[in-house]
């Protein structure tokens, strides 16, 4: 079994790494010449085969090239090279040589014309060009903003005033001239300054140096006047800060972008992540003072967002204001000048800086979305990217050659002889992106919330093989009479929704997200949809006649159709492995007059029992990317009749996905 498993899985393999040339034969001479033409890092390559001889390759360069030096090479590796045949042209070879040179003609300008495949299968059409600003504003909502200049003002601020007036004393104290007077104490106190400028001249330089210092000496830190001239000094220590008005947010200081990065996936921005510092020098001053010491010098911060950010629609972008992107962590630089107000500081950063500081994506970045011809979608494909601040990046789509991706299967249950399990099964789905929009649900476990995200169509082949491919229903032949008192044959079959599901061929339908949870921290998304899928079973039946014991064979399809909810819990801890867990209660409409859902007789009785048309589905799939051959999978499927859980089949599933157009290859997601 497990030999067998292999060759499934190579031969899987085999097709998808091979879609990726144009391919032909022809027969010369009882020989038969495989062609191969294939785009190898932008360069065309023909391929020459004749059994297991070495290959033979003609390198075309950018295009197929000149006709006649296209032949002349032709002719000389297959009708010299590979079949031997003499030149000059002989009677006995003149024949193939007829045959390889009409093949070169008709190669040359059928592959001139289907070149655009191989070219299409690599164009990544421009989705945008992403810049990031390099300084953009910090934002706080109002109270916290004046919570936070309060806190400054009758704490730090007060600290930093009677250092000063302590430290001016000192000064003053051993002060032998005039100028050697701190401008701080002309300027704070009056009493000091008008001794300065008093203009008589009968003062000299030594009376008003001794008249300051008593004056400082009878300084009363307890005293109304010291007070007042303590708010005064505030007042103005804060006079060029911003003062918040009546908006709800304010923007209080600038921050300086080093790099964003971005992880994009199915149309969402769902990992950004800005890096930058505060700058407060002369130049940048802006409301430095209302930052702790250990953000100013040099400190990187990191910001970033709650949940995915739709990046999709026009209208995401013009939305990206309503974005805010919260500090997450920094790398604080310490300075022991700044132990004094330390405890402060740290009570302002843990409590008001760290959950209510934010920029907004509309300030930070600028994407210039591409216009194509029937495109809505405006969003690139899915990868990492990193730009520097002041620095522009372009965008692109996924190529052509990935649009379809494929799963392959190999249900383990299949290799029993009685099982219906198909041993290769096959799924292709493809993604819609519909409202690409989340909000802030901001309850504990959840994150953002989104409605009508996405819409997938999919389909599957269930069965290929010719075991166990036709269901046997369940046959019930009544003779009766019609309204002439003839006798008539009533034919019944019997069968239930897990039969119709277990025996199925194949299946398209669509699934409609209702709502998404999406929580980063808790490393989830959570699916709520609805959907519906379209299923043909083959059925194995035989016809009897009235009066006879013969009975004739009849093969033939029904259709039923699945309707269903669907809770889908997705486990995402990083790109390389993932888990699905999904539950879906599907109901079970049978689209035929052939057929009648009912439960088998009792083998006494005769009594049948009641039967549900609404099946349990359950899901555990786990991936893991395995590189250049794409995802592997392993997956458990049960299906049980709901009210009846011994009616049931499962099944357990090994396969990987693949592009349908084309070869996987791992190239590098970073720009």
């Amino acid at each position: 079994m497990k030999i067998r498993i292999l060759f499934i899985l190579c031969f899987a393999l085999q097709f998808a790494s091979s879609q990726n040339a144009l391919t032909d034969y022809f027969l010369v001479s009882n020989e038969r010449i495989e062609i191969t033409i294939a785009k190898d890092e932008g360069k065309y390559v023909l391929t020459l085969t004749k059994g297991g001889d070495a290959p033979k390759t003609i390198n075309l360069g950018n295009n197929v090239g000149d006709f006649f030096e296209f032949k002349k090479q032709f002719i000389q590796k297959v009708y010299t090279e590979l079949l031997n045949l003499p030149t000059p042209v002989t009677p006995s070879s003149a024949n193939a040589y007829e045959r390889v040179s009409d093949k070169a003609e008709s190669l040359y300008f059928s592959f001139a014309n289907n070149l655009r495949v191989l070219d299409n299968l690599d164009d990544k059409p421009k989705s945008g060009e992403l810049g990031v600003n390099k300084r953009v504003p910090v934002y706080m909502d109002t109270s916290h903003m004046k919570e936070l200049r309060a806190i400054y003002k009758e704490e730090s601020s007060k600290k930093i005033f009677d250092k000063l007036v302590f430290e001016t004393i000192g000064k003053i104290s051993a002060a032998t001239k005039l100028k050697e007077i701190p401008e701080f104490a002309i300027k704070t106190f009056p009493k000091v300054k008008s001794v300065v400028d008093d203009p008589r001249i009968s003062k000299t330089e030594a009376d008003r140096i001794t008249e300051i210092q008593d004056i400082v000496k009878n300084i009363d830190v307890n005293s109304q006047s010291y007070k007042d001239l303590q708010s005064a000094y505030i007042e103005d220590y804060f006079k060029e800060q911003y003062n918040p008005n009546n908006s709800d947010i304010v923007a209080f200081t600038y921050f300086k972008v080093q790099d964003v990065s971005f992880e994009f996936s199915k149309g969402f921005l769902e990992v950004i992540k800005v890096t930058g510092t505060f700058k407060c020098t002369d130049k940048d001053k802006y409301n430095c003072k209302l930052l702790p010491s250990f953000l100013k010098y040099n400190s990187t911060l990191l910001f970033t967002n709650k949940f995915g950010i739709g990046f999709s629609s026009r209208d995401n972008y013009k939305k990206f204001d309503n974005i805010s992107l919260f500090l997450n962590a920094s790398d604080k630089k310490y300075d022991v000048k700044d132990f004094d107000n330390i405890n402060v500081d740290h009570k302002v950063y843990n409590s008001i800086l760290k959950g209510n500081m934010f920029l907004k994506m509309d300030d930070l970045i600028n994407y210039n979305f591409e216009v194509n011809r029937l495109t809505r979608d405006f969003s690139p494909k899915d990868q990492k990217v990193v730009v520097e601040g002041g620095e522009k990046v372009t965008l692109t789509k996924e190529e052509t050659r990935k649009i379809l991706e494929v799963e392959v299967f190999s249900d383990f249950e299949g290799f029993d002889t009685d099982a219906p399990n198909g041993l290769i099964q096959t799924e292709l789905t493809k993604h819609f992106n519909v409202n690409t929009v989340r909000g802030d649900l901001d309850i504990p476990g959840f994150r953002g919330i989104g409605g009508l995200q996405y819409i997938e169509i999919s389909g599957a082949i269930t069965k290929v093989e010719e075991k166990e491919r036709r269901f046997q229903p369940e046959r019930v032949d009544t003779q009766l009479q019609d309204f002439n008192g003839n006798p008539v044959l009533s034919s019944q079959r019997f069968a239930t929704p897990i039969d119709l599901i277990s025996y199925r061929n194949w299946n398209i339908g669509t699934d409609i997200n209702v709502l998404f949870f999406d929580n980063p921290d808790w490393k989830y998304q959570l699916h709520i949809n609805g959907g519906l899928r379209f299923n043909r079973t083959a059925i194995q039946d035989s016809i009897s006649s009235l009066n006879s014991s013969d009975v004739t064979a009849e093969e033939y399809s029904i259709s039923f159709w699945n309707f269903y909810g669907e809770a889908k819990l997705h486990l995402l801890p990083e790109e390389r492995y993932g888990f699905y867990a999904m539950w879906r209660p599907n109901y079970i409409h049978l689209a035929s007059d052939r057929l009648d859902f009912k439960g088998p007789a009792d083998v006494v009785t005769g009594h049948r029992r009641h039967l549900s048309n609404w099946v349990n589905e359950f899901e555990f799939k786990g991936y893991v990317d395995v590189g250049s051959n794409g995802q592997l999978f392993l997956r458990w499927r049960l299906f049980h009749e709901m009210g009846y859980s011994a009616n049931n089949f499962n099944q357990i599933q090994l396969g990987f996905s693949f592009y349908l157009l084309g070869r996987n290859k791992m190239t590098s997601n970073n720009n």
